[in-house]
């Protein structure tokens, strides 16, 4: 019997498929789930212009190499989802408006998981999604919250609300930075609000607004909003000098070298004691730790309890030892919380955090001298 190479061709074709649907089934078997594929129309799920949303019960909590997962039964469906947290997912009370940093995660709690609409998944049942975004569903309250894209009038996506900002309304991005009302309509937002019109649309004054802004965008918005400026020779000739760093004039022109790499982060300045101010979150997120914001407390934790700080006051802890002075309080400056450069060395154990050559360099090399 004679095989042309057209037949041939099919034949690996279709064995590749079949091979590749194997592979999907075995995987999707081995962690106990149907191996039935289901495509994004399947899910029951809401668009909102960038996420998608997913609302149901915690039926499960599974915990496998140090990896948490709700599995959610969606209301008013028979479907489950899969949501695997990750460490950069954000997590949000709906009563209270306020950040969960460590969620205490309850069979039968009422959830609404958030995802980017463009989010490549795997056909497999049940889907099996990262979530950007959780909000914690709590019915004790008269607290309602929405996740939406508003137009320039401050009309949500799907018409139903419009907000109407007062000096009242924080509005803060999820980093706990505080950002123009303007950002409101350039990017997703979670808007928190208790009374309401009963008008079309709804109107309401909201009183915590949180833009959410990737990461990628704040850079962009930085290097932008914040003017620095890279490779600029620092005269020596100078009126303020930092103890024990290199004398400079203009902190504002320092660029930023953490663990020997360039970022970018709003400028430095030099404060009414002549210390150099710098940027907490970004230094702090380049040494690979985790900043965590308390609005409420007007305080900041840095790392899973390696140091703790409260906006005005000059008592930095580490590691819950006494607390630590260094003549200079953190602040806050245009949405940004400052520390002093010291605070790097004599708070967090650098080795080194110092101007030097122009530069604010920081990382856990051989001491500088």
């Amino acid at each position: 019997m004679k095989t042309n190479k057209k037949t041939m061709i099919a034949t690996a074709i279709l064995s590749v498929s079949i091979l590749s649907s194997s592979i999907y089934a075995v995987a999707a078997e081995s962690r106990g789930e149907s191996a039935e594929p289901v495509t994004k129309k399947e899910i029951s799920v809401e668009s909102l212009y960038n996420y998608i949303k997913v609302e149901g019960v915690v039926k499960e909590i599974r915990d496998q190499e140090g990896t948490k997962s709700l599995v959610v039964a969606q209301k008013n469906s028979n479907l489950e989802t899969i949501f695997t947290l990750n460490k950069d997912a954000i997590i949000l009370d709906q009563g209270t408006a306020e950040f969960i940093t460590k969620p205490q995660w309850v069979e039968g709690m009422t959830i609404e998981a958030f995802y980017k609409d463009n989010l490549p998944l795997l056909t497999i049942y049940p889907a099996i999604i990262p979530p950007d975004l959780i909000l914690v569903k709590n019915d004790s309250t008269n607290s309602s919250a929405l996740v939406s894209r508003f137009d320039k009038e401050l009309v949500s996506a799907d018409k139903s609300l419009k907000l109407n900002i007062n000096e009242d309304t924080q509005i803060i991005d999820q980093f706990g930075n505080k950002v123009e009302q303007k950002k409101v309509s350039e990017h997703p937002v979670v808007v928190f609000y208790t009374i309401a019109t009963k008008s079309l649309p709804a109107q309401t004054s909201p009183e915590k607004i949180i833009v959410l802004v990737s990461e990628e965008e704040k850079e962009k918005e930085v290097d932008v909003d914040a003017g620095v400026e890279i490779d600029v020779e620092v005269d020596t000739d100078t009126v303020v000098k930092q103890p024990n760093d290199h004398v400079i004039k203009d902190a504002s022109k320092l660029e930023y070298i953490v663990n020997n790499e360039k970022i970018v982060a709003p400028s430095a300045y030099i404060n009414e004691q002549n210390v150099v101010m710098v940027p907490l979150r970004p230094i702090a997120e380049a040494l690979g730790l985790r900043v965590t914001w308390d609005g409420k407390q007007g305080s900041v934790m840095i790392g899973k309890g390696t140091a703790s700080l409260q906006i005005g006051k000059d008592n930095y802890t580490y590691m819950k030892t006494a607390p630590i002075q260094l003549g200079t309080a953190p602040t806050i400056k245009e949405g940004t919380t400052y520390v002093p450069l010291p605070f790097f060395r004599e708070v967090l154990k650098m080795n080194n955090a110092y101007v030097f050559e122009g530069q604010i360099v920081v990382n856990n090399e051989e001491k500088m001298q």
